[in-house]
């Protein structure tokens, strides 16, 4: 009988989006054990989540690695890696100042999958406030083209929903815009949003689904989101709310120069804000809200 090695591992939640955190530098755990990954994210025979952070460090003599603070690793709860993910960037974030404190400033740079990120602590530690700068992101017009000509779409977009968008914000995003925060409400995304996840158009891998309101009157949006690699709604998620926050501002020219909208899910309150309102490009857009370590014990792997 193989022996499991006994890890100790961290529990937070970001919004109620909720990850299991390890720091990976003393255990050298593999990424590609997809079927162990995916037995501890399970909420029955598990610790249950989300998602898996692994924080590492780069290997020596890589010359990219003199300003980076640490790695981040992120697996999904199907067990398999991905480029990117908001609030998980937030809470490895958290872990590696008030748990390792691996500096004293309140900034961190750290390399994703996807590419290199600055992430900020908030000055008062009560409030657990952590922000990413979202870099890397691009819009893809031409499948947004594609979603317009599709007769699949134009059905839905005729009875459901009244546009869509599509981004890459560190991961794809669809985004789609519903008539009514009833309608919102009333949606079943694990009968719907499987449609949308796995067409064609976004293959080989597919794409996360988002649906929103449009922003009230306080710049507030309602959002929720399907996953792509938890297969199920989250109750919060921190690429998604970017994504429909530049969706808003192309689509809205009210809130077009606003500097902050706030996204509101089941978990919680997400505030993505622009240092850069320029219409010409995308850039210095911040992921912000409340991130939390919950429990902390030891897993046999």
């Amino acid at each position: 009988m193989q022996t499991k090695m006994a890890i100790k591992f961290y529990k937070y939640q970001a919004v109620g989006n909720d990850f299991v955190v390890i720091d990976n530098r003393k255990y050298n755990l593999s990424k590609y054990d997809q079927n162990k990954w995916c037995l501890l994210s399970n909420r029955k025979m598990g610790i249950g989540a989300d998602g898996v952070l692994l924080l590492e460090t780069e290997p020596e003599g890589n010359n990219n690695n003199n300003n980076i603070d640490f790695k981040m690793v992120y697996l999904n709860s199907d067990g398999k890696e991905a480029e990117m993910c908001g609030n998980g960037a937030r809470s490895i974030t958290h872990f590696a100042h008030f748990i390792l404190a691996l500096k004293k400033e309140l900034k961190y740079t750290f390399k994703t999958a996807n590419g290199i990120y600055n992430s900020y602590i908030s000055e008062d530690a009560s409030e657990g406030i952590i922000k990413v700068e979202m870099t890397n992101i691009t819009e893809q017009p031409e499948i947004e083209k594609l979603l317009n000509s599709n007769n699949d779409f134009k059905s839905y977009l005729k009875n459901d929903f009244t546009n869509a968008f599509f981004l890459n914000t560190g991961v794809p995003h669809l985004c789609l815009k519903v008539k009514s925060k009833k309608n919102l409400d009333e949606l079943d995304l694990k009968k719907i949003a499987p449609f949308f996840r796995y067409h064609n158009i976004f293959s080989p891998n597919g794409t996360n689904v988002n649906f929103f309101t449009e922003p009230n009157d306080d710049g507030k949006i309602f959002v929720r989101t399907y996953e792509r690699g938890v297969e199920d709604e989250t109750l919060s998620c921190g690429t998604g709310a970017v994504a429909v926050a530049l969706s808003c501002k192309k689509l809205f020219s009210k809130w077009r120069d606003h500097s902050e909208l706030r996204m509101l899910s089941q978990g919680g309150e997400l505030i993505v804000s622009f240092n850069n309102t320029s219409k010409e490009k995308i850039g210095n857009v911040f992921l912000g809200g409340a991130v939390e370590k919950v429990f902390e014990g030891t897993y046999y792997f």
